[in-house]
């Protein structure tokens, strides 16, 4: 027996190791962030193994795995949680933010209120690491809401299907591996998704133009299991809590480059890019502001203590402008 309480001891560091995982593979500038970030940690004696590609957990299975403390960190889209809680849904409200500037300001805001959620459901929120913004790739000119009437555009949440309806559109369900088929068949005529999917959909194949419309800004999140870490040692929550904090301001300059770099690939394969026409952007305001009306009466008054702050802010940075 006692030989057992001495390996257990001498092992003892070990409840330092920790399991991530995250449903994106590899080839993912979120998932290249998250192995940097382990890489950096395992300098700090802190193990982190990272299961990438929903090689252990589903997307929609991490949060409940890592909540139930089945693996110790999760990487979440934050749109995932929609069902769960009004907050999970600010992530993506469309035409709310314009670019990451305002993408950065509202997180900041609406970050100890999400972090306080989490603490409820027994998870520390570690850093969120935004997407591309989201654009319109349509096989015709846009120039308005017009000209999107009795389309059939692409749904994967209940705010895109929301969305659609309000843009005079019909959603239809598709996932992300289905777009160039269902584009394909004519199941689908549009679609708002971000530069980075219209790549590798290879978007120039079944749609002729991206409208910029930057209309959100969605973001994945990482999140440990409470329990957890409050059982690793006072020097390993302190490099995670710290490294955390770095990567974090690693993952909204990678998603900017991605951004751009994605952008331009559409361009090289033929693709007309450009903006929203004014009367475009004028519509698509209107019905952000109809859906932000929408998400205030269900949401408590924290929340719409924040969005205050947040468009005031807003309207001070579009006058710096």
């Amino acid at each position: 027996m006692k030989k057992y309480l001495f390996i257990l001891f001498f092992l003892s560091p070990l409840c330092n190791a920790l399991d991530l995982v995250t449903a994106y593979s590899d080839n993912i500038y979120h998932t290249q962030n998250l192995r940097a970030m382990a890489k950096a940690l395992k300098s700090d004696d802190v193990e982190i193994t990272l299961h990438p590609a929903a090689s252990l957990y589903k997307a929609n299975e991490i949060y409940r795995a890592v909540r139930t403390g089945q693996v110790a960190m999760g990487e979440i889209f934050i749109g995932l949680l929609a069902n769960q809680d009004p907050l999970y849904q600010l992530d993506n409200l469309p035409f709310l933010v314009e670019n990451f500037e305002q993408a950065q300001q509202l997180w900041q805001l609406s970050r100890p209120l999400l972090a306080q959620k989490l603490i409820e459901d027994g998870l520390i929120l570690l850093f969120a690491a935004p997407w591309p913004p989201q654009g319109l790739f349509s096989q015709k000119t846009i120039n308005s809401i017009e000209d999107l009437k009795n389309s059939k555009m692409r749904a994967y949440s209940a705010i895109t299907a929301d969305l659609a309806s309000l843009l005079g559109a019909n959603p239809v369900s598709i996932q992300a591996a289905e777009i160039a088929q269902a584009f394909s068949t004519g199941m689908i005529d549009n679609m708002f998704t971000s530069p980075s999917t219209g790549v590798s959909s290879r978007a120039w194949d079944f749609a002729q133009h991206y409208t910029d419309t930057q209309a959100w800004i969605p973001k994945n999140m990482l999140v440990i299991n409470k329990a957890i870490f409050n059982d690793l040692s006072p020097a390993a929550k302190q490099s995670i809590l710290l490294q955390a904090k770095e990567f974090e301001r690693k993952a909204w300059l990678l998603a900017e480059q991605e951004t751009a770099i994605k952008t331009a690939i559409l361009v090289k394969n033929g693709m007309v890019v450009s903006k929203p026409t004014p009367r475009l952007e004028t519509q698509l305001n209107q019905i952000g502001h109809s859906m932000l009306d929408d998400w205030l009466e269900i949401s408590p008054q924290s929340s719409h203590d924040m969005i205050k702050h947040f468009l005031h802010k807003k309207t001070a940075m579009q006058s710096h402008d």
